[in-house]
């Protein structure tokens, strides 16, 4: 993977994946191969060309010195998949060929009796010699054991499926003969959002693309209806540029105090600066990390001292990147995992480190001006309180009222400038990007998964996750990545859920702290400021007893410490608004109720690998890869739902 520059976020290269499902000669006793062949053939030469006028238009998001790069994906079993990556290799893709066994394992369904095909383990290894002698073969070894053929298959289908941006199918109409099959793999590509390109296995074989349910239903009642040849091109051109989302993420749940305060910008001309999802994507990629970053003081103080007890400052210079991403996902673990790390860690430790400068500059931004604006309100009426006047004391009330004027000043600028370089938002852009690719580092090795940003109806006006610029690169960085070159046996998938309990022990001890910290600040915020209702009570009282009892004496000397209950009476409820302000912005109450969820939620499933990994009979790769896919969709859920509360705390003027 390739750098805009050295210092900024890398781009990837172009890659585009077509794959193969379909039916085995039995049942292509209607088909006319030779024009079968030619129709596929036309199909991904209309990828081809599709992806090579994308390449060649003003795009600016792929890296533009690696040459734009084809995988036809297809186990290559008998009839369809072999006809369909035969026309591939003609057309200089690189084959992707997920078997469902072992290669030798695999090669004895193509010996007499159980070849359908004369002379099928020659073809066989014919194609695969081709493939080899293109461009980046690769074949990845599933460790089915042939008890149940159907579901290795299957399997075998699904890692066709998790490998393709746009899946061809070969089919006859008819009804599945068993799970796993044709029809199976067609309507799980619709429900994961990937185009299927349905070719009528019976001559003259027509073809339509398929995006919807519906459009399966009506092919099974109405039979195909030829799509144009243009589709394909405007479809590669849809699935490679960044989704034109136009709906402002979050807007209709947008309070009207933050709508006055954009209004506001907007008349003087400092509006929020909102950006299509195109513009965020190139933001993202001229990003340049700071060697220091002083905004991180002011919160991380604050955490350490009120939510971990330690009164300590956060160091000012930043740990390189290069330094992260070797800790956390080193190139030299064994196996598919340390091929996978290589291509994924720099594309993590981008996102996941500009995620937390962003994060540090929004929250010590909204702390600044919470608790600065108790402090303007302090400088305020501390005159009273010592008893300045013109007469006497002009310095040292104009000082007051200046520095009272410059810190304003200040907040009103700082949320201005986090406004404009919308510091919360690209918090929440790059860290759902961060944790997409995370889960990239235990799914690829396994074949992929798809666990998805689920749109929930009911948070429809929130924006919806897949349609943004961030899907779209994770996205972009899997294909890149593609399916590993693998044996599949018990020593891999072991090694593959010892790396997936080492991410899901990280979760939990990462939630079990957050909790931690952010129930402590939650409850000392919450209590403090019900103190200082309590003390702002009980100086009136006082103040209500004082003047009752000079009312009473007509004693006058009682008076003499009004000024600093008054003050007190003033400034506690200031300063209680100002931490009830830091409590909501933060949402700490609610960041501990998830927190304390996701420990538990990881801990079962910590406790569910330990028992795999502990059995007498060795895990299947079928298991694990199940097994990650859950647990790469809680933590998908829990960072999409994180983004929902987060959405709608923008910065503010305290208020």
């Amino acid at each position: 993977m390739s750098c805009l520059n050295s210092e900024g976020p890398p781009k990837v290269p172009l890659v585009f994946r077509v794959g193969v499902v379909g039916h085995r000669p039995n049942r292509l006793v209607e088909a006319e191969l030779t024009k079968l062949a030619k129709i596929l053939y036309g199909i991904l030469q209309a990828v081809q060309d599709g992806v090579s006028t994308f390449f060649k238009s003003p795009q600016k998001l792929y890296d533009a010195a690696v040459t734009p790069k084809l995988v036809a994906v297809s186990s290559c079993a008998e009839g369809s998949d072999r006809i369909f990556a035969d026309q591939a290799i003609k057309l200089k893709y690189a084959l992707h060929c997920p078997m469902p066994f072992a290669q030798a394992e695999y090669e004895r369904d193509f010996e007499s009796p159980k070849a359908l095909e004369q002379d099928s383990l020659t073809k066989f290894r014919t194609l695969l010699d081709k493939a080899k002698a293109g461009p980046d073969f690769r074949a990845f070894e599933l460790d089915g054991k042939g008890t149940d053929k159907a579901a290795d298959y299957g399997q075998a289908g699904g890692v066709v499926l998790n490998q393709s941006d746009i899946l061809v199918a070969v089919w006859d109409g008819a009804d599945a003969a068993g799970a796993g099959g044709t029809v199976g793999t067609m309507e799980a590509a619709i429900f994961y959002q990937i185009p299927v390109i349905c070719v009528d296995a019976r001559d003259p074989h027509a073809w339509q693309i398929l995006r919807k349910s519906s459009d399966l239903e009506q092919l099974r009642e109405y039979g195909l209806v030829q799509s144009h040849g243009d589709t394909v091109g405007a479809l590669v051109n849809e699935i490679l540029d960044v989704p034109r989302s136009t709906r402002h993420d979050g807007q209709l749940q947008k309070k009207s105090l933050v709508r006055i305060w954009e209004l506001f910008l907007e008349v003087v001309g400092l509006d929020s600066q909102r950006k299509n999802q195109d513009q965020k994507a190139t933001d993202y990629f001229y990003e340049r990390m700071p060697n220091k970053n002083p905004a991180m003081m002011l919160w991380k103080f604050f955490r350490n001292v009120i939510g971990d007890n330690q009164f300590m400052l956060s160091p000012l210079r930043r740990e390189p990147i290069g330094t992260i991403e070797g800790g956390k996902y080193a190139a030299t673990e064994p196996g598919g995992r340390g091929w996978a790390n290589g291509t994924l860690g720099h594309h993590f430790a981008w996102a996941d480190r500009l995620a937390d400068h962003y994060a540090d500059c929004y929250r010590s931004s909204f702390l600044f001006s919470f608790l600065g604006g108790a402090v303007a309100v302090f400088l305020a009426i501390l005159p009273v309180w010592v008893g300045w006047n013109p007469q006497q004391h002009p310095i040292w009330l104009l000082l007051t009222a200046a520095f009272e004027f410059l810190l304003l000043l200040s907040i009103i600028g700082l949320i201005r400038w986090g406004t404009r370089r919308r510091w919360h938002e690209r918090w929440m852009e790059y860290r759902l990007l961060a944790e997409l690719i995370r889960e990239l580092h235990f799914l690829i090795p396994l074949g992929g998964g798809r666990p998805m940003t689920r749109p929930f109806s009911h948070l429809g006006g929130y924006g919806r996750p897949m349609e943004t610029w961030m899907s779209w690169h994770a996205r972009a960085v899997e294909r890149a990545t593609g399916l590993a070159s693998a044996r599949i046996d018990g020593t891999y998938v072991l090694a593959t859920l010892k790396r997936l309990k080492d991410v899901v022990d990280g979760q939990v001890a990462f939630h079990r702290r957050c909790y931690d910290h952010h129930h402590r600040i939650e409850h000392r915020l919450h209590r403090w400021g019900g103190l200082l209702f309590v003390a702002t009570a009980a100086v009136v009282a006082l103040h209500l007893s004082i003047l009752l009892v000079e009312i009473q004496t007509d004693d006058g000397s009682a008076h003499s410490g009004m000024g600093l209950m008054t003050v007190m009476a003033a400034f506690f409820p200031v300063a209680g608004a100002a931490l009830a302000g830091i409590k909501h912005q933060g949402a700490f109450a609610r960041l501990a109720m998830r927190n304390e969820a996701m420990v538990e939620g990881m801990t079962q499933y910590g406790q569910t690998i330990n028992v795999l990994m502990k059995r007498k009979v060795p895990p299947t790769s079928a298991e694990a890869v199940k097994l990650a896919v859950s647990v790469a969709q809680l933590m998908i859920d829990e960072v999409v739902d994180w983004r929902v509360s987060a959405l709608v705390r923008p910065l503010v003027p305290p208020a």
